[in-house]
């Protein structure tokens, strides 16, 4: 099913969790760090985009909280999980030492909802202001690799736990109850779950994300991640276009990286968060109490060791000079050949070919910015 082409942002989703979906390596640990309301805050864990992305809604604790790829443990290591990578009988001891081989889909959603409700209760009983949920997570780790669901996850087939007080009634983005049925759905989650979030998606071309994702699972930086082998099954692409129906926004992180500010600021615009240029910069010294918010940035990227070294040592989202041309396909099996080999280089152009189609269909849709005034 195709979506609208461009939509308006949504008028009252302002208690809505937030919930950012990525293919790996898309800048999104740098653009969630940029509004991570949270940069004062208590997020779960980490994983692999790439510098920046997440980083931006860091520093915007007044707003939101983030929760930092929560959907990984039990993906890979819980009793549910749907990745390849850990699932083998001699990866038993990986799956203990990960400290979750016994987390469910359904402790994410209990743990979702109860920091949820935790932040409508403090508003009604302090009068506080209102913050939200911003969780950045990895699209595909709500969808089997072998492709859509089936079934729905053990742990949640007879779920009732519920976001509360979310407002919907006058917002002008349908809802995945309003696009999909349970028997339609591609998750393991289920519909009334999936359609509580204000969903956003965040791409980037095959052509960087790929080799980028790549380079984690060779040595040396294998040695840090240990994700040991390239796995096609882990980029992304085609579960973020059957999850499509959920999303009314997309962005592609090379226009990001072209212009901060614009899309940051629209980005905001669309789920009825603040925007300030505060929100692009960070670190250490950055804020007062950044030196504090930097150590608990680096606590929470500890979960996935290696992935997130770019988005630690980053200071901010400035945007690059000159914007990113793509290379012919010889220009890239030259290069990586160079870098990985000529297998290698081979594999990392076949998945790039199998999945720019994919790219491409979400890319039509990615977020525009309106003309200048100037």
């Amino acid at each position: 099913m195709s979506l609208r082409s461009s939509p308006k942002p949504a008028q009252s989703t302002s208690t809505r969790p937030i919930f950012v979906a990525a293919v790996p390596r898309a800048c999104s640990t740098a653009f969630e760090r940029v509004r991570d309301l949270s940069q004062f805050l208590h997020p779960l864990a980490s994983r692999h985009t790439e510098y920046p992305a997440k980083q931006v809604f860091m520093t915007c604790p007044d707003q939101v909280e983030c929760i930092h790829e929560p959907f990984g443990e039990p993906y890979y290591y819980g009793p549910e999980r749907l990745g390849f990578r850990f699932n083998a009988p001699d990866q038993t001891d990986v799956r203990s030492k990960s400290g979750h081989p016994e987390t469910t889909y359904r402790h994410i959603f209990d743990l979702l909802i109860q920091k949820h409700n935790f932040l409508q209760k403090d508003v009604a009983t302090n009068q506080a202001m209102a913050r939200r949920l911003f969780i950045k997570d990895i699209g595909h780790y709500l969808i089997p690799p072998s492709g859509p669901a089936s079934s729905v996850v053990p742990s949640l087939k007879d779920y009732s736990g519920s976001f509360s007080n979310i407002s919907t009634s006058t917002s002008t983005s349908p809802s995945p109850s309003d696009l999909m049925s349970d028997r339609s759905n591609p998750t393991v989650v289920l519909v009334h779950l999936l359609s509580q979030f204000q969903f956003a998606f965040l791409i980037r071309h095959p052509q960087s994300s790929i080799p980028s994702y790549y380079r984690f699972t060779v040595p040396p930086l294998s040695q840090n991640t240990g994700f040991t082998y390239f796995e096609p099954t882990e980029v992304g692409f085609a579960e973020l276009r059957v999850l499509f129906d959920l999303s009314v926004i997309v962005l592609d992180a090379d226009d990001l990286l072209d212009n901060p500010p614009g899309y940051v600021a629209e980005f905001c615009s669309r789920v009825c968060l603040s925007y300030s240029p505060a929100m692009l910069e960070w670190g250490p010294s950055a804020t007062p109490g950044g030196a504090r918010l930097h150590t608990e940035a680096e606590e929470k990227f500890r979960k996935w060791k290696g992935f997130h070294g770019d988005a630690l040592s980053s200071t901010g989202l400035k945007a690059r000079t000159h914007k990113k041309k793509l290379m012919t396909d010889q220009e890239c099996l030259d290069i990586w050949t160079k870098s990985y080999g000529v297998d290698a280089a081979e594999q990392i152009l076949h998945c790039v070919h199998a999945n720019i189609d994919h790219y491409n269909y979400l890319k039509q849709f990615s977020m525009k910015l309106p003309p200048s005034t100037d």
